[in-house]
């Protein structure tokens, strides 16, 4: 349903200062028509934002393409080295002491050996021993 509506136009300085009369058949409402253009102006930005980033794409696939070139195996010496200094320190260390001293007369066991427990590991010269053993004894009579 069309109707005619009159509007005055504001007046201007364009216009000498004389207002207009316009007159518009949608009942004062705009049809839509700058929307209308948004949206179709919007679509054709996405539109070539898709064509844009496709060629991109394939362009880019192009010119990051991997070239391989074969070769026979063969012996060859290793030329390149490392060299480094620095100082080692172990994760464990320990301290082993004796109670008594004197001359190792043999041993039972080579390095890398597993000993057990209460196992005899060396026979020791014990004259220091017994020396000084007795020499304890006389003292206390």
């Amino acid at each position: 349903m069309e109707e005619d509506v009159m509007r005055e136009a504001p007046a201007s300085a364009w216009d000498g200062g004389k207002r207009k009369l316009f007159r518009r058949r949608d009942g004062g409402q705009k049809a839509g028509g700058k929307k209308k253009w948004l949206l179709l102006l919007a679509a054709v930005v996405a539109v070539g934002a898709v064509v844009v980033l496709i060629q991109g794409r394939a362009n880019g696939q192009q010119e990051t393409a991997a070239v391989y070139t074969e070769a026979a195996a063969e012996r060859r010496s290793i030329t390149k080295s490392l060299t480094s200094s620095g100082t080692l320190e172990p994760a464990d260390s320990y301290v082993v002491s004796t109670l008594v001293s004197g001359e190792i007369l043999s041993d039972t066991f080579e390095e890398g050996d597993l000993v057990e427990k209460d196992q005899l590991l060396y026979t020791l010269d014990s004259s220091d021993a017994d020396t000084s053993q007795t020499q304890a004894q006389n003292s206390l009579t």
